[in-house]
């Protein structure tokens, strides 16, 4: 290094997106804010700036186990992030506490204009504007283990989501940090409208269980489109309402607001079960006889559901789940 920083330079076209743990669960977080940087805790003594991975891990191996994974993640933040990046401080798995934009080149742990210079941890930095000092939680296992991770635009989308769901006051600024959206990823919002179809493009995990990718900025997409309120219920209670797929979840193209209902917790049960369903003719609530002779959910027959008109279900989702319902409740065929 020869002394000289990038200070402030002007963002790339399209930054990239960072996770960086500020310690285990955040426990540095407030020495981030207030020196204004993120740093890592490994090989405090050393000016990694010129090493390889390979370089790295040989320094690594003797001190802790996974090395080379640890490897990597040093070398991303010493060689791979740039000024005008964003970083999300995780804490944990589930849960980020800020967002902040990249100011300077990768600092060793003496360099004149690193805060933590000269200490015995956290001597390795980045400088950083912290912007957006709120948290949000996520979905569990939202983050991977690497202290450093470069984030897929999916993952970046979903957690603007978050940040837009719970500090919906914080929205500004939230749009000028995280320009990506829905629009932009395909795999989230596809461009055209929604069409069921029967291929799986689930990941199967152990061959047994398939993985809902992009879950959570469904469920964010919902509530703004019914106005966090139950389709049905009328409840507004965001902790238990849910994302319900009309036409059964295949792969990410099925999160589509036109497959999609909010629904009450127990509702979206009775409605996976095909114990309820919506008559795609008349948008009057049926249900299952049983379900409908208990008191809390006699008053729910027949009701007639209101559907946001711009972009309401699917038509032709709504008729397949409803000749499911009747499959299963023949004593309701007239």
């Amino acid at each position: 290094m020869d002394g000289s920083l990038n200070l402030l330079a002007p963002p790339p076209t399209m930054p990239n997106y960072w996770k960086i743990a500020p310690g285990r669960q955040a426990q540095f977080w407030p020495d981030c804010v207030e020196n204004h940087c993120i740093p890592i805790n490994w090989l405090n003594h050393s000016d990694l700036s010129a090493l390889s991975v390979e370089q790295i891990e040989s320094l690594l191996t003797d001190r802790e186990q996974g090395a080379a994974n640890s490897a990597r993640s040093v070398h991303a933040f010493v060689r791979d992030i740039q000024p005008g990046d964003r970083v999300f401080a995780n804490a944990g798995k589930s849960s980020c506490k800020g967002i902040g934009i990249v100011t300077s080149d990768y600092l060793p742990p003496k360099h004149k204009k690193n805060p933590f210079r000269n200490q015995n941890e956290n001597a390795q930095v980045r400088l950083v504007d912290w912007q957006l000092d709120a948290s949000v939680e996520l979905p569990e296992h939202f983050f991977n283990i690497p202290t450093v991770q470069l984030l897929k635009p999916q993952d970046v989308v979903e957690l603007k989501l978050a940040y837009l769901q719970q500090h919906p006051k914080l929205s500004q600024t939230i749009h000028e940090l995280i320009p990506l959206n829905i629009d932009s990823i395909p795999d989230l919002k596809p461009d055209e409208p929604f069409l069921p179809n029967d291929q799986d493009e689930r990941v199967a995990a152990l061959q047994s269980v398939k993985l809902r990718r992009g879950q959570a900025a469904f469920r964010s997409e919902l509530l703004i489109h019914f106005q966090r309120r139950c389709v049905v219920s009328g409840c507004q209670v965001e902790e238990i309402l849910e994302a319900a797929h009309i036409h059964p979840y295949r792969g990410t193209k099925d999160h589509h607001v036109e497959n999609g209902l909010l629904l009450r917790a127990d509702l979206h049960t009775l409605f996976d079960l095909s114990l309820l369903a919506i008559d795609p003719q008349t948008h009057q609530l049926l249900l299952a006889p049983h379900v409908a002779q208990d008191p809390h959910y006699e008053a729910l027959a027949n009701k007639k559901i209101q559907f946001p008109k711009k972009q309401p279900p699917n038509r032709q989702a709504l008729e397949a789940r409803f000749k499911q319902f009747l499959a299963n409740n023949p004593s309701l065929i007239r």
